[in-house]
């Protein structure tokens, strides 16, 4: 499928993402749509082959698209797909979204 937006679906903030603080995560992809709808980031740690820690966080429809905030619990990537109450799921075509966690310290 192509778009013809160039707009990222997928936005984190703050970047670079470190362990043990908060980050909110933007999603504008093709789920949540139609109304009635509700959209969870289906987040989890590691190689992005083998995610462990996973767990699916419920998002809030905001006027900048549906957003959802944690804390970085781990220190290694952070993955992320999402998914309706349809068990639809966007994850990049395959490819999920996988951020890089830096542990806080400064590499001097």
């Amino acid at each position: 499928m192509h778009y013809e937006t160039h707009e990222v679906p997928v936005k984190v903030k703050p970047m670079p993402i470190t362990y043990g603080e908060r980050v909110t995560v933007l999603y504008n992809g093709i789920l949540g749509q139609n109304p009635g709808e509700e959209v969870y980031v289906h987040t989890g740690y590691g190689r992005n082959d083998n995610w462990r820690m996973v767990k699916d966080i419920k998002m809030e429809k905001t006027r900048s698209g549906w957003e959802a905030s944690f804390t970085v619990t781990d220190d290694s990537r952070l993955n992320m797909c999402f998914k309706d109450n349809h068990n639809r799921w966007d994850n990049n075509y395959g490819k999920n979204w996988s951020f890089e966690v830096h542990n806080g310290e400064l590499g001097i």
